[in-house]
């Protein structure tokens, strides 16, 4: 063979090996842009963002483009979550967090390499910054929610099982068997939810002694062939309007207990009622196990049930003004008594679909990297900063203010007095006003209508949108807010105890005051009427929101709600959300990259400070 036929063939394949379909470049170099367009970081934080991905991605080819936006949204949503761990004094995120969020993004992206789809893996990963979660346990979930939601099963029932699977660690066998399982009793017209509950038990209770396949077709053969009281109780209440996720806990414990059906029925009867009354629900079960687990002696179940249902009542002064607020206006006490309060609670996750429509097209595909990977871009100031950029080459829009986000539901000025908000900017022009679809009385849905039909609304017609938001008492808020305090992160969950998203949360807090709003963020940004754009209109309980993922700002991925300064330290603006490291707690909302990613608020109810 010649010299030049050898130059020639040597070279063909280098040609192959570079011009291979679906990649380009190498991954950490492909990764550059994603940190110089990082305006919420600091020069420190850059660096070690830069050896996270070397460390992690060094192996690593290339991207395809639909991998490499959904890798990137990962290091983005981690970056915004590891925020939470940098203080009061917003300090530089560690190298420890740093490596967290590359390992996460490591996990999806094999996880989508071996199949999964890349939108499913993408929301899914955000389990990894609560708990270790692995490519695989990412994989079995997200296949396994694709192949559900191909079905006629409920989301609420479906999402139980992928909730539990993710919560408690599965190993990916267990969940892609469960999962089928599932699929297949449902095929086969047996209970969704009854197989759901007993596949969950089982895993729990009989997993290491029998294995996934025995376990399987066991909760299969019960469902088919046995009556169980406890469930039917459970149906039953749940019809009622009993909360679902309050519901399966007890269900979960009456199972595990052995509860008789006298006690399964009582109980479920009981937590419906004090319900509708206005009964924090927890607090009812809670007071009801410890119950039950004491023992009824000669007590029947149903008295039993009536005497803790007293007790719960008398258990604090909140409780007592909460029950009293309710019981005295009759809209919430109608909210309370309704069987569909706790209708939509079923987080859907976003499809690729939905995740490319409102995603920039720029996030798609990363530009050449022209700098280097030691970053050295001067700290950005804590305040009034330019927004992220959508991609990869940020362009600021120097005219935005950026805006704190926030914690509880919020007053607007023209309808009562603000209680920690800063006076708007006289200069500033009043952002327009959105009309939402949300159903509402009739008085309120002709007010937001009358909006639609205005093109440029004048500020006047905020005030009349404004004057039209439901009135909520900021101490009932607040007394939701400290319910919901501590609680766990979980991938769609709704419940103050066991777990909420962020989502979750906030919807739990406005479903307490009897409003309903929408469950996903995405939906309470688009939906809800009243918008907010500037930080100086931001006053205690509005809902504010991010794109935690990057991107345009119509891809929300985050809300909170926000409580204002700081009594203390009047520097520091607040908000509660639910974070994926830290569960419900309160932050700083004035954090370099938190405002980097915060797109707007939203007003829902108009919060007094009087007690009604």
């Amino acid at each position: 063979m010649s010299r030049s036929t050898i130059t020639i063939f040597i070279t063909s394949l280098l040609l192959v090996g570079l011009c291979k379909p679906g990649h380009t470049r190498d991954a950490t170099d492909q990764l550059k842009p994603v940190v110089n367009s990082q305006t919420g970081l600091n020069k420190v934080e850059k660096r070690r963002l830069t050896r996270a991905i070397e460390n992690n991605f060094k192996d690593v080819p290339g991207f395809r483009p639909r991998t490499f936006s959904s890798v990137q949204a990962v290091i983005n949503a981690g970056l915004f979550e590891m925020s939470v761990n940098t203080g009061d004094e917003d300090g530089p995120i560690s190298e420890l967090d740093m490596a967290r969020i590359c390992n996460v993004a490591k996990a999806t992206y094999t996880a989508m390499e071996n199949g999964a789809d890349p939108a499913l893996s993408e929301d899914i990963a955000l389990v990894g910054f609560a708990h270790e979660i692995t490519a695989g346990q990412i994989e079995a979930a997200a296949k396994a929610l694709e192949a559900l939601m191909q079905t006629s099963i409920s989301v609420g029932t479906y999402q139980e099982l992928i909730s539990q699977a993710l919560d408690n660690l599965w190993m990916p066998e267990v969940t892609r068997k469960t999962s089928a399982g599932l699929v297949r009793g449902a095929g086969a017209n047996l209970d969704p939810e009854m197989l759901t509950l007993t596949l969950i038990i089982g895993v729990a209770q009989d997993l290491e002694d029998k294995g996934i396949d025995t376990v399987v077709k066991e909760a299969e053969t019960y469902v088919r062939t046995r009556k169980d009281a406890a469930y039917d109780a459970l149906k039953q209440a749940m019809s009622q309007g009993l909360a679902p996720p309050i519901g399966r806990e007890i269900y979960y414990i009456a199972m595990e207990e052995r509860w008789s059906a006298e006690i399964s029925r009582a109980v479920f009867e009981g937590l419906t009622s004090g319900q509708k009354m206005g009964l924090t629900p927890e607090k009812l079960a809670i007071a009801l196990i410890i119950r039950v687990a004491q023992g009824l002696e000669d007590t029947p179940a149903p008295v039993a049930v009536r005497e803790e249902i007293e007790f719960v009542k008398k258990l604090d002064k909140v409780e007592q003004k909460r029950i009293e607020n309710i019981q005295n206006n009759p809209d919430l006490k109608k909210a309370y008594e309704s069987t569909d309060q706790w209708a939509e609670i079923a987080y859907v996750p976003p499809t690729q679909e939905q995740v490319a429509e409102e995603t920039e097209p720029e996030k798609v595909e990363p530009a050449p990297a022209a700098q280097p990977a030691e970053v050295t871009t001067a700290e950005a100031p804590e305040s009034d900063k330019e927004k992220a950029p959508p991609v990869v080459a940020p362009q600021p829009e120097p005219e935005k203010k950026e805006v704190p986000a926030a914690v509880a539901s919020k007053p607007t000025k023209e309808t009562s007095p603000p209680v920690v908000a800063p006076e708007p900017n006289p200069e500033k022009k009043a952002p327009p006003v959105v009309a939402a679809s949300t159903p509402k009385p009739e008085k309120k849905k002709a007010a937001v209508k009358a909006q639609k039909k205005v093109a440029t609304p004048a500020p006047s017609k905020k005030k009349d949108l404004a004057a039209t938001l439901e009135a909520v008492h900021r101490s009932l808020i607040q007394a939701s807010i400290n319910d919901y305090l501590g609680t766990p992160y979980k991938w769609g969950g709704t419940a103050k105890k066991s777990g909420t998203d962020c989502s979750g949360f906030t919807q739990g807090i406005y479903r307490d005051q009897g409003i309903k709003i929408p469950r996903v963020s995405r939906d309470q940004f688009k939906r809800l009427p009243l918008k907010l754009k500037a930080r100086e209109e931001l006053v205690w309980g509005d809902l504010i929101f991010f794109n935690k993922n990057g991107g345009s700002d119509n891809y929300i991925t985050h809300v909170g709600m926000f409580m204002g300064k700081d009594p203390k330290n009047p520097k520091l603006e607040r908000f509660v959300h639910s974070c994926c490291s830290k569960g419900v707690t309160v932050s700083r909302f004035n954090k370099r990259y938190y405002l980097s990613r915060y797109v707007g608020g939203v007003r829902v109810g108009s919060v007094s400070d009087t007690e009604g």
